[in-house]
């Protein structure tokens, strides 16, 4: 799969050590208006979702990594429907991109009838600390449209 350029945003962090770029992306999520970019792609997909002839429901994600270093695509996982466009293959430090942290491979081994029961349970927003990183996520719904938002941040003492 080639990362698709487009669905990425902003300028990459890559000065200072990894702590220091983490800081810098915490700081600057709108830096140079990549938010409002970001924000603005998601705003016509989802004009362009309710224009089209298909009624169903529509989720459109936004990743933002704060984690000092570039995050690597792995896997995804549907339950239903199906994904449009490809998934940027990496997201440097300090970008946005339009789509769960944890190590190569974990997905392989996910009881994804466990993990859709506690989806189903849970709230609009969850935190989640693992091995020195921090991941926030919120789901805001609107009629048939539901945005995703995910931060990952490295956790600074």
């Amino acid at each position: 799969m080639a990362a698709v350029a487009v669905h990425v945003f902003g300028t990459r962090i890559t000065q200072g050590t990894r702590t220091q770029r983490a800081q810098a992306a915490a700081k600057n999520q709108n830096a140079d208006g990549k938010l409002d970019q970001v924000l603005q792609a998601s705003l016509h997909s989802q004009k362009a979702a309710v224009g089209g002839v298909n009624s169903g429901t529509y989720t459109f994600g936004l990743l933002y990594n704060a984690t000092g270093d570039p995050m690597t695509y792995q896997t995804s996982h549907d339950w239903e429907g199906h994904v449009a466009g490809h998934y940027p293959i990496i997201i440097q430090n300090g970008q946005w991109a339009y789509c769960e942290m944890n190590e190569p491979e974990y997905f392989n081994y996910c009881d994804w009838t466990v993990i859709h029961n506690k989806l189903k349970d849970s709230g609009t927003t969850s935190e989640a600390c693992m091995e020195g990183f921090t991941t926030k996520v919120t789901i805001n719904a609107d009629g048939n449209i539901r945005c995703f938002k995910a931060e990952f941040n490295l956790k600074l003492l």
